[in-house]
Protein backbone atom coordinates (compact mmCIF):
# COMPACT_ATOMS: atom_id res chain seq x y z
CA UNK A 1 0.00 0.00 0.00
CA UNK A 2 1.13 3.47 -0.67
CA UNK A 3 1.75 6.35 1.98
CA UNK A 4 0.55 9.31 0.09
CA UNK A 5 -3.22 8.52 -0.73
CA UNK A 6 -5.84 8.82 2.04
CA UNK A 7 -7.70 5.22 2.85
CA UNK A 8 -11.42 5.16 2.40
CA UNK A 9 -12.62 1.78 4.83
CA UNK A 10 -16.05 0.86 2.75
CA UNK A 11 -17.52 -1.90 5.67
CA UNK A 12 -20.13 -2.32 3.17
CA UNK A 13 -21.44 -3.55 0.17
CA UNK A 14 -20.53 -1.13 -3.08
CA UNK A 15 -21.60 -1.45 -6.94
CA UNK A 16 -18.16 -1.72 -8.48
CA UNK A 17 -18.77 1.31 -10.42
CA UNK A 18 -19.25 3.17 -7.01
CA UNK A 19 -15.97 1.57 -5.79
CA UNK A 20 -14.06 2.68 -9.46
CA UNK A 21 -15.21 6.42 -8.28
CA UNK A 22 -13.74 6.61 -4.97
CA UNK A 23 -10.37 4.95 -6.76
CA UNK A 24 -9.76 8.00 -8.40
CA UNK A 25 -9.14 10.03 -5.18
CA UNK A 26 -8.52 7.48 -2.65
CA UNK A 27 -7.03 4.17 -1.71
CA UNK A 28 -9.94 1.97 -0.88
CA UNK A 29 -10.19 -1.05 0.71
CA UNK A 30 -13.24 -3.58 1.33
CA UNK A 31 -13.51 -5.45 4.06
CA UNK A 32 -16.03 -6.77 6.25
CA UNK A 33 -15.17 -5.39 9.58
CA UNK A 34 -12.42 -2.97 11.59
CA UNK A 35 -10.22 -6.18 12.15
CA UNK A 36 -10.14 -7.15 8.58
CA UNK A 37 -8.13 -4.32 7.74
CA UNK A 38 -4.42 -4.68 7.77
CA UNK A 39 -2.51 -2.60 10.33
CA UNK A 40 -1.41 -0.04 7.73
CA UNK A 41 -4.65 0.37 6.56
CA UNK A 42 -5.78 0.79 10.25
CA UNK A 43 -3.23 3.74 10.31
CA UNK A 44 -4.16 5.17 7.63
CA UNK A 45 -7.71 5.27 7.94
CA UNK A 46 -9.44 9.06 7.50
CA UNK A 47 -12.85 7.95 5.78
CA UNK A 48 -15.31 4.95 6.96
CA UNK A 49 -18.17 3.90 5.23
CA UNK A 50 -20.37 1.20 7.18
CA UNK A 51 -24.09 0.50 7.44
CA UNK A 52 -26.41 -1.34 10.34
CA UNK A 53 -24.23 -4.66 10.54
CA UNK A 54 -21.32 -3.23 11.42
CA UNK A 55 -20.22 -2.13 14.43
CA UNK A 56 -17.80 0.82 15.10
CA UNK A 57 -17.56 0.93 18.71
CA UNK A 58 -15.00 2.33 21.18
CA UNK A 59 -12.34 -0.94 20.46
CA UNK A 60 -12.57 -0.19 16.66
CA UNK A 61 -12.30 3.62 16.43
CA UNK A 62 -9.61 2.83 18.72
CA UNK A 63 -7.77 1.08 16.23
CA UNK A 64 -8.53 4.07 13.33
CA UNK A 65 -5.95 6.92 14.57
CA UNK A 66 -6.41 8.72 11.50
CA UNK A 67 -10.03 8.56 11.11
CA UNK A 68 -11.90 12.27 10.59
CA UNK A 69 -15.25 10.77 8.93
CA UNK A 70 -18.13 8.65 9.42
CA UNK A 71 -20.63 7.99 6.39
CA UNK A 72 -23.38 6.44 7.39
CA UNK A 73 -25.93 5.57 4.39
CA UNK A 74 -29.24 5.01 6.63
CA UNK A 75 -30.33 6.04 9.96
CA UNK A 76 -29.72 4.03 12.88
CA UNK A 77 -26.52 4.54 15.01
CA UNK A 78 -26.23 2.36 17.61
CA UNK A 79 -23.45 0.61 16.04
CA UNK A 80 -21.35 3.33 16.73
CA UNK A 81 -19.63 4.72 19.79
CA UNK A 82 -21.26 8.05 19.45
CA UNK A 83 -19.16 9.18 22.11
CA UNK A 84 -16.43 8.49 21.46
CA UNK A 85 -17.24 10.45 17.59
CA UNK A 86 -18.09 13.26 19.42
CA UNK A 87 -14.79 13.52 21.74
CA UNK A 88 -12.71 12.83 18.57
CA UNK A 89 -14.05 15.44 16.76
CA UNK A 90 -15.16 12.67 14.09
CA UNK A 91 -17.69 13.81 11.58
CA UNK A 92 -20.61 11.74 10.93
CA UNK A 93 -22.69 11.96 8.15
CA UNK A 94 -26.20 10.73 8.23
CA UNK A 95 -29.00 9.88 5.41
CA UNK A 96 -31.54 8.75 7.59
CA UNK A 97 -34.67 10.14 5.66
CA UNK A 98 -34.33 7.98 2.33
CA UNK A 99 -34.35 4.91 3.47
CA UNK A 100 -37.03 5.76 6.45
CA UNK A 101 -39.96 5.32 4.30
CA UNK A 102 -38.38 1.73 2.80
CA UNK A 103 -38.13 0.63 6.56
CA UNK A 104 -42.01 2.00 7.03
CA UNK A 105 -43.56 0.31 4.21
CA UNK A 106 -41.67 -3.15 5.59
CA UNK A 107 -43.44 -2.17 9.04
CA UNK A 108 -46.54 -2.18 7.73
CA UNK A 109 -46.26 -4.89 5.72
CA UNK A 110 -45.20 -7.13 8.01
CA UNK A 111 -48.34 -5.80 10.75
CA UNK A 112 -50.40 -6.69 7.71
CA UNK A 113 -49.03 -10.22 7.53
CA UNK A 114 -50.01 -10.46 11.51
CA UNK A 115 -53.52 -9.27 11.07
CA UNK A 116 -54.01 -12.02 8.43
CA UNK A 117 -52.12 -14.63 9.90
CA UNK A 118 -50.53 -15.47 6.59
CA UNK A 119 -47.27 -15.98 8.33
CA UNK A 120 -48.56 -18.82 10.57
CA UNK A 121 -50.49 -20.10 7.53
CA UNK A 122 -47.13 -20.02 5.82
CA UNK A 123 -45.11 -22.13 9.06
CA UNK A 124 -48.12 -24.55 8.36
CA UNK A 125 -48.22 -25.27 4.57
CA UNK A 126 -44.30 -26.41 4.84
CA UNK A 127 -45.59 -28.59 7.76
CA UNK A 128 -47.96 -29.73 5.06
CA UNK A 129 -51.11 -29.01 7.28
CA UNK A 130 -54.08 -27.07 5.94
CA UNK A 131 -56.17 -25.29 8.52
CA UNK A 132 -57.99 -22.42 6.67
CA UNK A 133 -60.27 -22.11 9.60
CA UNK A 134 -58.01 -21.60 12.09
CA UNK A 135 -56.20 -18.36 10.07
CA UNK A 136 -59.33 -16.23 10.70
CA UNK A 137 -57.63 -12.52 10.77
CA UNK A 138 -59.07 -9.03 11.20
CA UNK A 139 -58.58 -5.47 9.11
CA UNK A 140 -55.39 -3.69 10.06
CA UNK A 141 -57.68 -0.76 9.93
CA UNK A 142 -59.50 -1.65 12.91
CA UNK A 143 -56.31 -1.59 15.50
CA UNK A 144 -54.90 1.30 17.55
CA UNK A 145 -51.14 1.24 17.07
CA UNK A 146 -48.59 3.50 18.98
CA UNK A 147 -45.21 3.66 17.95
CA UNK A 148 -42.46 4.00 20.32
CA UNK A 149 -39.72 6.56 19.22
CA UNK A 150 -40.39 9.15 16.83
CA UNK A 151 -36.98 9.49 14.50
CA UNK A 152 -37.21 9.34 10.93
CA UNK A 153 -38.49 5.93 10.60
CA UNK A 154 -41.26 6.12 13.26
CA UNK A 155 -42.46 9.61 12.00
CA UNK A 156 -42.44 7.47 8.39
CA UNK A 157 -44.18 4.21 9.74
CA UNK A 158 -46.92 7.11 11.37
CA UNK A 159 -47.14 8.80 7.80
CA UNK A 160 -47.88 5.36 5.82
CA UNK A 161 -50.04 3.91 8.97
CA UNK A 162 -52.30 7.53 8.00
CA UNK A 163 -52.39 6.85 4.00
CA UNK A 164 -54.13 3.39 5.21
CA UNK A 165 -56.41 5.28 7.34
CA UNK A 166 -54.82 3.81 10.65
CA UNK A 167 -54.87 5.98 13.49
CA UNK A 168 -51.63 5.87 15.63
CA UNK A 169 -49.32 8.04 18.08
CA UNK A 170 -46.23 7.97 19.59
CA UNK A 171 -45.62 7.77 22.96
CA UNK A 172 -44.75 10.51 25.18
CA UNK A 173 -40.87 11.36 25.30
CA UNK A 174 -38.91 15.02 25.31
CA UNK A 175 -38.15 13.53 21.76
CA UNK A 176 -41.68 14.02 20.54
CA UNK A 177 -41.51 17.40 17.51
CA UNK A 178 -44.24 19.14 18.45
CA UNK A 179 -47.44 18.78 16.30
CA UNK A 180 -47.42 15.37 16.34
CA UNK A 181 -50.16 12.80 18.47
CA UNK A 182 -48.85 11.91 21.85
CA UNK A 183 -50.20 8.91 24.18
CA UNK A 184 -48.59 8.70 27.66
CA UNK A 185 -47.15 5.67 28.66
CA UNK A 186 -49.67 4.20 30.96
CA UNK A 187 -52.45 4.37 28.28
CA UNK A 188 -50.21 3.14 25.53
CA UNK A 189 -49.67 -0.08 27.55
CA UNK A 190 -53.20 -0.41 28.63
CA UNK A 191 -55.44 0.62 25.07
CA UNK A 192 -52.87 -0.19 22.10
CA UNK A 193 -53.78 -2.64 19.53
CA UNK A 194 -49.92 -2.87 18.05
CA UNK A 195 -46.79 -1.28 19.80
CA UNK A 196 -44.14 -0.48 17.06
CA UNK A 197 -40.91 -0.27 18.22
CA UNK A 198 -38.74 2.02 16.37
CA UNK A 199 -36.44 3.38 19.01
CA UNK A 200 -32.35 3.08 19.05
CA UNK A 201 -30.64 0.79 20.66
CA UNK A 202 -29.40 2.62 24.25
CA UNK A 203 -28.58 1.07 27.57
CA UNK A 204 -32.31 2.57 28.86
CA UNK A 205 -34.15 0.42 25.56
CA UNK A 206 -32.12 -2.43 26.02
CA UNK A 207 -34.77 -5.39 26.56
CA UNK A 208 -37.65 -3.11 27.19
CA UNK A 209 -40.06 -5.23 26.47
CA UNK A 210 -39.65 -7.57 29.03
CA UNK A 211 -41.88 -9.85 31.41
CA UNK A 212 -43.20 -6.61 33.00
CA UNK A 213 -43.43 -4.81 30.35
CA UNK A 214 -45.64 -7.75 28.70
CA UNK A 215 -47.31 -8.31 31.42
CA UNK A 216 -48.66 -4.70 31.22
CA UNK A 217 -50.12 -5.11 27.91
CA UNK A 218 -51.59 -8.59 28.17
CA UNK A 219 -54.84 -7.13 28.50
CA UNK A 220 -55.02 -5.77 25.21
CA UNK A 221 -53.22 -8.94 23.38
CA UNK A 222 -51.46 -6.91 21.32
CA UNK A 223 -49.65 -7.35 18.47
CA UNK A 224 -45.85 -6.61 18.56
CA UNK A 225 -43.75 -5.08 15.35
CA UNK A 226 -40.40 -4.28 15.70
CA UNK A 227 -38.15 -2.79 13.44
CA UNK A 228 -35.39 -1.65 15.57
CA UNK A 229 -32.78 -3.69 16.80
CA UNK A 230 -33.28 -7.51 18.00
CA UNK A 231 -31.97 -6.21 21.51
CA UNK A 232 -34.65 -4.44 22.01
CA UNK A 233 -36.84 -7.07 23.10
CA UNK A 234 -36.15 -10.01 25.47
CA UNK A 235 -37.50 -12.66 23.14
CA UNK A 236 -37.90 -15.66 25.37
CA UNK A 237 -40.33 -13.40 27.49
CA UNK A 238 -42.39 -12.72 23.74
CA UNK A 239 -42.23 -16.52 22.97
CA UNK A 240 -44.07 -17.05 26.75
CA UNK A 241 -46.47 -14.40 25.83
CA UNK A 242 -47.07 -15.63 22.23
CA UNK A 243 -47.20 -19.33 23.08
CA UNK A 244 -49.62 -18.10 26.20
CA UNK A 245 -51.97 -16.22 24.23
CA UNK A 246 -51.08 -13.01 25.71
CA UNK A 247 -49.52 -11.38 21.81
CA UNK A 248 -51.19 -11.70 19.21
CA UNK A 249 -48.65 -12.01 17.09
CA UNK A 250 -44.48 -10.83 16.67
CA UNK A 251 -43.32 -8.76 14.01
CA UNK A 252 -39.06 -9.01 14.04
CA UNK A 253 -37.33 -7.24 10.71
CA UNK A 254 -34.01 -6.53 12.67
CA UNK A 255 -32.47 -10.42 11.77
CA UNK A 256 -28.74 -10.74 11.19
CA UNK A 257 -26.61 -13.34 10.56
CA UNK A 258 -25.19 -13.38 14.34
CA UNK A 259 -28.48 -13.73 15.49
CA UNK A 260 -29.31 -16.76 13.61
CA UNK A 261 -29.23 -19.74 16.19
CA UNK A 262 -31.23 -17.42 18.56
CA UNK A 263 -33.71 -16.52 15.96
CA UNK A 264 -33.70 -20.22 15.45
CA UNK A 265 -34.66 -20.99 18.63
CA UNK A 266 -37.17 -18.20 18.90
CA UNK A 267 -38.61 -19.40 15.61
CA UNK A 268 -38.86 -23.36 17.19
CA UNK A 269 -40.31 -22.40 20.63
CA UNK A 270 -43.04 -20.40 18.58
CA UNK A 271 -43.94 -22.70 15.76
CA UNK A 272 -47.79 -22.68 16.32
CA UNK A 273 -48.20 -18.88 16.81
CA UNK A 274 -48.18 -16.07 14.95
CA UNK A 275 -45.15 -14.66 14.13
CA UNK A 276 -42.84 -13.32 11.32
CA UNK A 277 -39.50 -12.77 11.17
CA UNK A 278 -37.21 -11.40 7.42
CA UNK A 279 -33.50 -10.58 7.50
CA UNK A 280 -33.21 -6.91 8.44
CA UNK A 281 -34.60 -5.69 4.88
CA UNK A 282 -35.82 -2.13 5.96
CA UNK A 283 -33.91 -0.47 3.29
CA UNK A 284 -33.22 -3.11 1.26
CA UNK A 285 -35.09 -2.11 -1.97
CA UNK A 286 -32.93 -1.33 -4.83
CA UNK A 287 -33.99 2.27 -5.49
CA UNK A 288 -33.41 3.04 -2.05
CA UNK A 289 -30.02 1.52 -1.87
CA UNK A 290 -29.30 3.57 -5.09
CA UNK A 291 -29.33 6.88 -3.97
CA UNK A 292 -27.74 5.77 -0.40
CA UNK A 293 -25.24 4.41 -1.97
CA UNK A 294 -24.26 7.64 -4.90
CA UNK A 295 -24.90 9.86 -1.91
CA UNK A 296 -22.33 7.93 0.24
CA UNK A 297 -19.78 8.28 -2.55
CA UNK A 298 -20.30 11.68 -3.50
CA UNK A 299 -20.45 12.83 0.32
CA UNK A 300 -16.47 10.54 0.62
CA UNK A 301 -15.64 12.54 -2.13
CA UNK A 302 -16.88 16.13 -0.59
CA UNK A 303 -14.75 14.69 2.16
CA UNK A 304 -11.49 14.27 0.42
CA UNK A 305 -12.44 17.03 -1.70
CA UNK A 306 -12.24 19.01 1.27
CA UNK A 307 -9.47 17.51 3.17
CA UNK A 308 -7.22 18.05 -0.22
CA UNK A 309 -7.88 21.85 -0.18
CA UNK A 310 -7.44 22.05 3.74
CA UNK A 311 -10.31 23.32 5.08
Amino acid sequence: MSGGRPVVAVLTTLAEPLLARLGGAAEVVVAGCVAELTPDARRRCRVVVLRSETALGAAELAELPALTDVVRPGSGTDNIALDVVAARGIRLHRNADVSAEAVAELAVAGLTVLCRRMGLGYRWLLDGTFAKHRLMGESLADQRVVVWGAGPIGRAVHRRLGMLGVPSGFVRHPSVPDGLPVVDPDEATAESDVHVLAVPLRPATRRMVDEAWLARVAPRRPYLVNIGRYELVDQDAVAAALVGDRLRGCYLDPVDAGLAAEVDRFLSATRDANVFATQHQGAQRSDVRGVLDTWAVQRILDVLSRQQSGN
